[in-house]
């Protein structure tokens, strides 16, 4: 687990669902962010139950607020937003160590925590300094499939029994080798044509469908998840398989979630 001292700034991870976005000034969010046709109708269907949760400031107007410290962009986000919309939130904040893992579980929504430090300027990508810490769950699946087109990007369809049928509930990622090794012998081809699964139930919103060769449902794997239920019948990250559970039949996997 990350070590989040006084000097972090520590908050909640909500799921993807609830957007976070960077704040920027109307003019330049529709210049750099053009809403697609998806979008439009979402807005136009659900506009009341949109809500965006904001954690950083990039830009106000023409300035760029990239060079301050994060203390300085959190304060700004706080004060733009103290009049705006209800829809409009800001992530909750703390130095609080204990206080942040309190979170977890307590606030509807919150899977993970986010640490920054508060003195920082802010940084793309791998450059971030950010310090990412999710709950992990393991529990058990059935393989019903395998997708991936080399040993090193191979996966696993996984199943589980929902209302007397087994349903895919995720890929699996990439195998590892001692646990590929280990599971292919176990395997059985169910059919000779590859089957398609939706992104979405791959764990990759927006993504084309997932591809993949049907197993018997016969082998049980333990894996790694980080949310303890399916949500919408499907894991919505892709779970980590860390091993083969042969003291286990699919007969005995729990139909629940």
């Amino acid at each position: 687990m990350a070590d989040f001292r006084p000097f972090v700034h520590v908050f909640p991870i909500r799921p993807k669902s609830a957007e976070r976005n960077q704040l920027r000034t109307r003019s330049r969010y529709r210049r750099e962010h053009r809403p697609t046709r998806e979008f439009l109708f979402l807005r136009k269907r659900d506009s009341a139950n949109l809500r965006a949760f904001l954690f950083d400031v990039l830009a106000v107007g023409d300035t760029d607020w990239r060079p301050r410290p994060y203390a300085e962009r959190r304060a700004e986000l706080l004060r733009l937003l103290e009049d705006g919309p209800t829809t409009l939130r800001a992530v909750p904040s703390t130095e609080d160590r204990g206080q942040a893992l309190q979170w977890i579980g307590a606030l509807a929504g919150v899977e993970g925590l986010v640490g920054k430090r508060i003195n920082a300027r802010y940084a793309a990508g791998l450059g971030s300094g950010w310090v990412k810490w999710r709950e992990r769950h393991t529990t058990e699946a059935v393989v019903i499939g395998v997708t991936g087109s080399t040993p090193a990007s191979q996966a696993l369809v996984l199943g589980r029994p929902t209302g007397g049928r087994m349903r895919a509930v995720g890929v699996s990622l990439p195998l590892a080798q001692p646990v590929r090794l280990a599971v292919a012998p176990l395997l059985h081809a169910a059919g000779e044509e590859m089957r398609e699964l939706p992104g979405t139930v791959g764990g990759l919103p927006g993504a084309g469908p997932v591809r993949f060769w049907p197993v018997k449902p016969e082998v049980v794997v333990e894996i790694e998840v980080d949310q303890p239920r399916l949500e919408f019948g499907r894991y919505r990250h892709r779970p980590r398989v860390r091993r083969v559970r042969g003291d286990l039949t699919p007969e005995l996997i729990d139909n629940g979630q």
